[in-house]
């Protein structure tokens, strides 16, 4: 029944060229395009260009402008945008090394060898496929069809975005939603639609994967990225959270590429370069910005999961400095895989071997540090960065104002109050959605060990190589402050939330990322023959979880029309039962069900 998905593909693949192109020609308005490697091009314009389509249907389903041809028309407009831009840019950098007499080259690829490329694609290409065919199967959990789902549906049905005081969770920031709501519209089918739209959000799992292959890149090696992505695309929380139209999926990501972005600004900050003194000196905090206010966009906690250690990074970055600066001959002058001239892009020292902490050539040889008071130039920074926040996150805050005067609402109701929300709903609300208890003792043993081991969907790769990050000689003080990250994410999701183990999804990527450099913290044939045999055996036993139904509802190829009718059944099946038992033109309605989808 493979046929059967190829409306839903084309749905889908349509709004994510549209995402690609859109957020290829705001990076090249920003005029970062040029600094940025094609892994970071990549995933950046894919985390912008989703959030950018979500605004623009939250503004045009307010609107109530909901019409499938103009849809398409201007998600073909952005993708062939975004197209001209890197062919032109392509074009350039052909003419100029045919000038020069060389050939054009991609950086950092030619670091990993081919036989490594292959192996990796070999191992991730069961998974990537299984998202990829298990995102367009129907939903069978509770809150998908209570609302992830249903308030798209509702709002595609009544042909406007609206106030619904019978819902209150469509009253959240719906960032991923309005994705699902977007394929509705071009699919021409609230149903079909929404398996389109679950594909869609399949796609922040391979995205989040070049965000940590360009991370590792540049803060250990293209080895550790490549590494890093592997281990996450395999771990079964990832292909089960991209077959579930939940918010966590786009917030794991728009977390992951924030850290990215807020790391190129730090690293900017520590080794200044030529390149950066223009307005990009600027536009990278505000890059940061869009990008942890896109995850705040996905669901509230993203305020405490991107948006204040994003932000806290960037300030102590401002007012951390060096007495003195690297030198200069540790900048690497290369060419930019989309420019048509050479960028400083302060990478690491080009080294074959680890380099020792605080010796020559190393990034923390740059001096003492040493704090100081904030300037007028610190508060544009942090203006920029929240500038990008509030572009990302303000429309959702600023509806929920004028429809219930509350820009959180449901949330903060002792301080600012909401329309159809009172004392005893909200009591009801804290008693369901906050921490049962603070048992330090507990939190020491069944918490801790709940999120790193027992897990029933955790890859045991994350925290066996996790920890190997700290033996690393290069590069330290980023591993450090991504521990300081993975703790406060834990610490956050213990202290601030109803503890659901999804609620700490956004902690996977950040574990991928310093697995990656732990495996790669050390070196001999031996050391990467045992690495290499764990990896494989890991994969193979998580894919066994994917393909047997552990990790979630994994018919993958089945008929759509009769999985469409045995998740429906599945939803209630006292009412299937007896609709079998009453008259052929009667159904039984059952008042106050909450899945409705």
């Amino acid at each position: 029944y493979l046929p059967q998905r190829f409306p839903l593909m084309l749905t889908g693949g349509l709004i994510l060229f549209a995402a690609w192109g859109a957020g290829t020609l705001l990076l090249e308005l920003l005029g970062l395009r040029s600094l940025l490697l094609w892994a970071e091009q990549t995933a950046f314009a894919g985390g912008l260009g989703l959030a950018g389509l979500s605004l623009l249907m939250l503004v045009s389903g307010l609107a109530g402008v909901m019409d499938r041809g103009l849809a398409i028309a201007a998600l073909l407009l952005a993708g062939l945008g975004g197209l001209a831009v890197v062919l032109r840019d392509r074009r350039q950098r052909a003419e100029n090394s045919a000038a020069a007499g060389t050939h054009p080259a991609s950086r950092l690829a030619d670091s990993i060898p081919g036989w490594l490329w292959a192996s990796a694609l070999v191992v991730m290409l069961p998974f990537l496929l299984s998202i990829l065919l298990g995102s367009m199967l129907p939903s069978t959990d509770f809150d998908v069809k209570e609302y992830h789902l249903q308030g798209p549906k509702e709002f595609y049905q009544n042909g406007r975005i609206g106030f619904l005081p019978h819902n209150v969770y469509t009253s959240f920031p719906f960032l991923t939603e309005m994705l699902s709501l977007l394929a509705m519209v071009v699919h021409g089918d609230w149903m079909k639609g929404a398996l389109a739209g679950k594909l869609v959000l399949s796609a922040f799992a391979p995205l989040s994967a070049l965000g940590l292959y360009a991370m590792g890149s540049r803060w250990h090696s293209a080895a550790a990225g490549l590494l890093a992505a592997m281990i996450f695309l395999t771990t079964p929380w990832v292909y089960r959270i991209s077959t579930i139209a939940y918010a966590e999926g786009g917030l794991s990501c728009y977390v992951l590429l924030s850290l990215a972005a807020g790391g190129l600004c730090l690293r900017e900050l520590a080794e200044p370069s030529a390149a950066m003194r223009s307005r990009a000196c600027y536009t990278l905090p505000l890059l940061a910005g869009l990008l942890a206010g896109s995850g705040m966009a996905c669901k509230y906690p993203g305020l405490i999961s991107a948006v204040i250690p994003v932000g806290v990074l960037l300030l102590a970055g401002r007012l951390r400095t060096a007495e003195t600066k690297i030198p200069q001959e540790h900048a690497l002058q290369e060419q930019t895989p989309q420019g048509d001239s050479p960028a400083t892009i302060p990478l690491r020292p080009a080294a074959t071997e680890p380099v020792e902490a605080g010796a020559a050539g190393s990034t923390e040889s740059i001096g003492k540090k040493r704090w100081r008071w904030p300037t007028r130039a610190d508060a544009f920074y942090l203006l920029a960065f929240s500038a990008g926040v509030l572009l990302a996150v303000g429309p959702w805050l600023l509806k929920n104002l004028i429809e219930t005067g509350n820009p959180v609402y449901p949330l903060a109701w002792t301080i600012f109050g909401g329309a159809d929300w009172d004392a005893a709903l909200n009591g009801r609300w804290r008693a369901a959605h906050s921490p049962a208890d603070y048992d330090v003792w507990r939190l020491l043993w069944f918490w801790t060990t709940d999120v790193t081991i027992r897990n029933d969907w955790l890859s045991a790769l994350l925290y066996a190589l996790a920890p190997l990050a700290w033996f690393t000689r290069r590069h330290r003080l980023q591993v450090r402050w991504l521990w300081g990250i993975l703790g406060w994410l834990f610490l956050s999701w213990w202290l601030l939330t109803h503890r659901l183990d999804r609620f700490w999804i956004p902690m996977i990527p950040v574990a991928a990322l310093l697995a990656g450099i732990g495996a790669m913290s050390f070196r001999g044939r031996l050391w990467s023959m045992a690495c290499g045999t764990a990896v494989v055996l890991a994969a193979l036993f998580n894919l066994t979880i994917v393909t047997s139904g552990a990790a979630g509802y994994n018919a993958l190829l089945i008929d759509l029309d009769y999985s469409l009718e045995w998740t429906a059944q599945r939803t209630a099946r006292g009412v299937a039962s007896l609709n079998q038992l009453v008259p052929t033109d009667s159904l039984v309605l059952c008042v106050g069900e909450a899945q409705v989808f």
